[in-house]
Order: C-alpha cells, then structure tokens, then sequence
C-alpha cells in the first residue's frame, strides 16, 4: 500500500491509484515521447504514402487543361498526387489529365496541338518536344514535352482497325491523358 505523502505530492493515475513524485515524473516522461511519436506519426499519415509531402500539382497541368475545357468534351478531369506514368509504369508525383471526346461533339472544332517542334504555338510558348520520346502510329500516340524544370507526357488514342478487307475503321472516340512532374 502507498504512503499519503500530502495532498500536495500526490496525483491519482486513471484507475484512482496515488501516485507519488518519481511515479509522477516517470509518466510526464512517458506521456510526453507518446504525444511526440503520436505526433510524428500523424505527420507521416498526413504528409502522403511513402512519406512524400502531399502538394497540389495541378498547377503543372493547367496550360492543357484549360485548352482542352474550351473544346467541347464528354470528360475532362484533373488530378494531383502519385500516378502510374504512361511510359514505364512506374509511380512518380504530379498532376494528371484525362480527356474524352468524340466527333459527335466536336463537330468540326479542333483539338488543341500541344506537340512542341519549332514553330508551333507550344514551342513558342517556351515548351521543347523531347525528340526521344516520341512514337506514333495508327489510332495512337505518345511524345514527351518540358519546359524548365517541368516534362510532361502526352498520350492519345483514337483507336482504329483494318477489317478483312483492307478497309480502316477509326474511332470515333478521342482519348487523351496528359501527365506532368516537376524535375
């Protein structure tokens, strides 16, 4: 049983017991790595998988975005935080676009043009086609772009077919995903 030392030198635990001073102390000690480790961990679950700072990116994205919302469109979506890129597969922190339209809507407007060769609206804009990373071909296409510390990826595909015949069927379908990261 424990000495009453005074009202004064005692505190009760949670079940009521009385603890005294070095007891007391001890538990300060305790709570107090408990609360850093509570704390540090919930910085952790806040901050993102893999424990990357979660940082709004969309900014990165916006110059297509907004070109692509003044065309007409079944869905146009923009999205921050980790992805699979479209290259490798491999998982990388940015911003994402995905872009649907058909020839219904678009009924004779045309898509924006984001590759970047010299001339064109992109190149001008400070954009350089990363000569690389470009490949095309019937019913889809990917090609690369960076501008300062920003590269993005570019993919789309209208898919299409050749029948029996010799004859091509293309999609009427536009699909777009662009993805964007900073270096």
């Amino acid at each position: 049983m424990r000495q009453n030392h005074g009202i004064g030198n005692l505190s009760k635990d949670i079940a009521g017991q009385h603890l005294d001073p070095a007891e007391r102390n001890l538990n300060a000690v305790l709570d107090t790595r408990m609360r850093f480790r509570a704390t540090a961990l919930l910085v952790v679950l806040a901050s993102g998988p893999a424990g990357c700072a979660h940082a709004d990116y969309t900014g990165l994205c916006r110059p297509f975005s907004a070109a692509l919302d003044s065309t007409p469109h079944s869905m146009l979506q923009v999205s921050s935080g980790e992805f699979p890129a479209i290259r490798d597969r491999e998982t990388y922190v940015g911003c994402q676009v995905q872009y649907e339209t058909n020839d219904s809507l678009l009924a004779g407007v045309h898509v924006p043009e984001f590759n970047a060769y010299e001339g064109s609206p992109m190149y001008q804009a400070g954009w350089r086609q990363i000569v690389n990373m470009t490949a095309d071909g019937p019913g889809s296409g990917i090609f690369a772009i960076e501008k300062g510390p920003v590269s993005c990826v570019l993919s789309w595909e209208r898919p299409a077919e050749v029948d029996e015949g010799g004859d091509v069927s293309v999609s009427t379908t536009l699909t777009m995903t662009i993805q964007c990261r900073e270096s």
